[in-house]
Order: C-alpha cells, then structure tokens, then sequence
C-alpha cells in the first residue's frame, strides 16, 4: 500500500507515521532520518503528487 492509498482511505491526517511505517516496511526512525516531521513528509507527498500531475498533463 502506498502512502497515497493511505491518505486516499484514512485522510492525511488520520493516518499516523506508524501506519506509514508498517506499510514501508521500514522503522519509524527511518521515516525522522529523512522527514523531520510528519508535516514534512506531507509536504513532499504533496510536491510529489503535484509533480506527477503535471507530467500526466503535459503527456497529454
């Protein structure tokens, strides 16, 4: 599962490090090494998203 479908079902908020740390397979402590906080991590969630978008629109 991937982080969209995390926040897609439970809300960006809703969903804890710990969900997304389960669903990675990795530590919640490895998620800290390169997010400084859960509001960062969203952010790049959200450049990330953005960035797809416009490479889809641009294909088209």
């Amino acid at each position: 599962m991937t982080v969209h479908e995390l926040f897609s079902r439970g809300g960006i908020r809703g969903i804890g490090v710990d969900a997304i740390a389960g669903a990675a397979g990795v530590s919640k402590a490895s998620i800290y090494t390169t997010f400084e906080s859960k509001d960062d991590l969203i952010a790049a969630y959200i450049a990330e998203h953005d960035r797809q978008f416009w490479t889809w629109w641009d294909r088209l």
